[in-house]
């Protein structure tokens, strides 16, 4: 009989956990599940989603699930210990949870709870993002990005990296088949390749050197509380994608404030106070490549929300709208 996750997950949903009382909030996402209690968040790793599995990363076996949500902790507490506090081991038993460091069902991650408001979307969505504040984001972002670059990754000629990602992008675009067609998916697409071309030496050396730690960087994994800025949950759900050329983790939480608001200005700021914190300067000739490649993670993502969340329908729609206005601008 193949192993199935939902005794445990009842157990969460209906909030048997020691030490917690009441019944929690549960989200799902791509990949995991998340319960929310008054105080603590625990996160558990799904074993069952067959588009991730087969796409990006086959979380079905136990050793290597175990193996990834440790990862994923480790990456985590780094970048921001004041949410992520530890790794527990659990295990139904007697109709209730038990925490264990013997051979555990699962692995749970234990979070401080983030009050949703303070989530960067909720935010942008309320208009509550000025210059100034995006300026501050851009700056916090290099901050918290210092504890996972605490070494140097090995580097790969980023010209044949970012063809992998073009080749990435295409599986998760199509995931979205019954919002998007395919031929839009594609008309983003070519345009990187078309550029990734053009620009080949620049890709093998200057952006082959300037590769870093990085993450998967968006605005619904953005805390920003009483003017401070977290990163949450930027573990990549791929782990060849935590490393990429300096400036992509910027490009993606600013090309998120600029397509959800519409307003230039907030774009510019971001990455101006990411540069700042880095002490670099990015070649600006290369934003219509970025800018296009992290909305081409960003929007299908919100589409896959949309399917159990139907508020994030229309951001989605608002970002396509915006890829489909910048391609245009940027083609001509």
């Amino acid at each position: 009989m193949s192993y199935s996750q939902q005794p445990l997950l009842d157990l969460l949903a209906q909030g048997q956990v020691p030490g917690e009382t009441g019944t929690p909030t549960c989200v799902e996402t791509v990949i995991s599940r998340v319960y929310i209690f008054e105080k603590n968040v625990y996160k558990l790793y799904k074993n069952d989603c067959e588009f991730f599995n087969t796409n990006f990363h086959d979380l079905t076996e136990q050793e290597e699930r175990h193996r990834f949500t440790k990862a994923d902790f480790s990456w985590n507490n780094a970048s921001s210990p004041a949410i992520y506090r530890e790794l527990r081991g659990v295990r139904a038993i007697h109709g209730t949870i038990e925490f264990t460091d013997e051979s555990p069902e699962e692995l749970v991650i234990v979070m401080n709870r983030i009050h949703m408001a303070d989530v960067l979307f909720e935010h942008l969505m309320r208009g509550e993002i000025t210059a100034k504040t995006a300026y501050a984001i851009g700056q916090g972002l290099s901050k918290s990005l210092e504890g996972v670059r605490r070494q140097e990754p090995v580097k790969e000629n980023y010209y044949e990296v970012f063809g992998r990602r073009i080749a990435d992008s295409r599986a998760w675009g199509a995931s979205v088949a019954e919002f998007i067609p395919q031929e839009e998916i594609d008309s983003y697409l070519s345009f990187l390749e078309q550029v990734r071309e053009e620009r080949r030496e620049t890709l093998e050396v200057e952006h082959t050197d300037g590769e870093m730690y990085g993450g998967d960087i968006h605005c619904h994994n953005a805390i920003l509380t009483n003017g401070s800025f977290m990163l949450m949950d930027t573990y990549s759900p791929k782990e060849e994608w935590l490393v990429e050329h300096w400036t992509v983790p910027a490009y993606r939480i600013a090309a998120d404030l600029w397509s959800l608001t519409g307003d230039e200005e907030l774009f510019r700021a971001c990455m101006k106070g990411y540069e700042a914190g880095m002490g670099m300067e990015r070649d600006q000739t290369l934003d219509a490549f970025y800018i296009l490649y992290a909305l081409g993670i960003a929007m299908p993502y919100h589409y896959m929300l949309s399917r159990t969340d139907e508020s994030k329908r229309e951001p989605a729609e608002r970002m396509r709208a915006f890829m489909r206005s910048y391609l245009g601008r940027v083609s001509s």
